[in-house]
């Protein structure tokens, strides 16, 4: 009986020492408004926006851009993502990742990233 209330008692306090998964994005009002057209053509983002999470760190605000190129049938063949640090409006890109499939003829059983 001690050792189900002592499991019981550790599952409630690793629980409450859990961090929150829900991080809040952009919707799409607001994705437009940061990231129009000009933006776009200066960081050379050429991918329809998936995503935008903005979050806080000790360095800013950052915003972190998801964009993926989509393939046609409910698949994307590449995707990029950009992480900007935002002070008083202006961006300075941070970083830039890109990832993709191998082409269908090379290797067929990867048809979506």
């Amino acid at each position: 009986m001690r050792t189900i209330f002592s499991l019981i008692a550790i599952l409630i306090i690793a629980n409450g020492f859990s961090q929150n998964n829900s991080l809040p994005f952009l919707d799409s009002n607001e994705i437009s408004n940061r990231f129009n057209s000009e933006v776009l053509l200066k960081y050379n983002i050429d991918f329809p926006i998936y995503r935008v999470y903005e979050f806080s760190d000790i360095k800013g605000t950052h915003e972190l851009v998801l964009t993926e190129n989509p393939n046609g049938d409910k698949s994307n063949d590449s995707i990029k993502a950009f992480c900007f640090l935002v002070k008083n409006e202006e961006k300075t890109l941070e970083w830039k990742l890109t990832d993709f499939i191998v082409h269908p003829k090379e290797s067929p059983a990867e048809k979506s990233i």
